[in-house]
């Protein structure tokens, strides 16, 4: 994490938090929606703290992280687990670029708060789960309501 973040997360004084993961843990000044041509980027978030690859395999860091309400996360950078994802049971909003090493979506198991979820490049065995988290949502409030799988073979 570099040290302007580090500050950032410091400063932070809400209990909700979003994040992004990015080469170098830097920040974007500018970021792309990939909700453009739709209304359900409502809730879209900025990132309020930037991480890289390797932070997230800091067990310290990831105990201070769940410690928020984490309603956002933005990934720019290839992964090679997901699975940490799970850690954050608030999650409203998952976007993840480059997701070539992505075969499961089992991370989002119990992540019944998502609404939006998008992913590029991955290749996925199967969308059970997102197909029994839909089912499980009440109403307006489902879960799932915007799911976007761009170049994903499934």
């Amino acid at each position: 994490m570099t040290e302007n973040q580090r500050q950032r997360l410091k400063d932070h004084k809400s209990k909700f938090l979003n994040i992004g993961v990015t080469k170098n843990g830097e920040g974007y000044d500018i970021i792309g929606v990939p909700w453009e041509k739709t209304v359900n980027a409502f809730n879209m978030h900025t990132p309020d703290v930037y991480l890289s690859s390797d932070d997230l395999k800091n067990e310290e860091l990831m105990n201070e992280l769940i410690e928020y309400e984490v309603l956002g996360f933005y990934s720019w950078v290839p992964l090679d687990d997901y699975s940490f994802l799970s850690r954050f049971t608030f999650l409203r909003d998952i976007s993840i670029m480059h997701a070539e090493g992505l075969s499961s979506l089992d991370f989002m198991r119990e992540l019944y708060d998502c609404r939006m979820l998008y992913i590029e490049d991955a290749k996925l065995e199967n969308i059970d789960v997102l197909i029994d988290l839909n089912k499980r949502g009440k109403g307006i409030l489902t879960s799932l309501m915007c799911v976007g799988l761009l170049n994903c073979d499934v």
